[in-house]
């Protein structure tokens, strides 16, 4: 078998960018995105000699983590704080909302890891829909240096979906500025 033509280019870990709606100024300061793994169930069939492994029928994916430089100000911390006082705050507890689903899909959205090649045109765009934040690290103070404090948050999502960027096709991003959104074309 014989390959006419191969990308001999590789994915470089520095050509990213992350889009989170509920969180967009936390996404301005990322500084680094683990992309999920993937793993497939399986099953056993036994036999008399021994057990042979099936292929299972269900997905499961690792969690998004992104680690990012809090803002002096903690305008990007405090993003998420609220997202996980919403979810989990009982004082935030509407007696009235409609329904416990309704109320909580306002608290997932769509992640969006846009990724560039060499040239730094954009080539695809992986979508982690109905993200949410499970885990916000702490933070570490210290005397010892005047590095920027970056901290972690991982995402729990329920898919993933890759998809190839045609030609002629942009990045748009969004930046917050005095609390209203500028459009950036990149």
């Amino acid at each position: 078998m014989t390959v006419d033509c191969i990308d001999q280019n590789y994915l470089r870990a520095n050509r990213f960018k992350i889009q989170i709606p509920l969180a967009p100024k936390l996404a301005i300061f990322a500084q680094d995105v683990t992309f999920p793994g993937i793993q497939v169930g399986d099953a056993m069939h036994p036999t008399a000699l021994f057990d042979l492994g099936q292929i299972g029928e269900k997905l499961t994916f690792d969690t998004l983590d992104v680690n990012f430089i809090v803002q002096e100000n903690f305008e990007n911390y405090e993003e998420l704080y609220t997202w996980f006082l919403k979810m989990a705050d009982p004082s935030n507890f509407e007696p009235n909302r409609v329904s416990d689903e309704e109320y909580f899909a306002k608290l997932k959205c769509d992640i969006t890891l846009f990724m560039f090649d060499n040239a730094n045109i954009l080539t695809r765009k992986v979508v982690f829909t109905d993200a949410f934040p499970m885990v916000l690290s702490p933070l570490a103070f210290t005397t010892k240096e005047e590095a920027p404090i970056t901290t972690n948050v991982i995402f729990k999502f329920s898919v993933m979906k890759i998809m190839p960027i045609g030609e002629g096709q942009f990045l748009a991003s969004y930046i917050i500025l005095h609390d209203e959104p500028v459009l950036l074309i990149e």
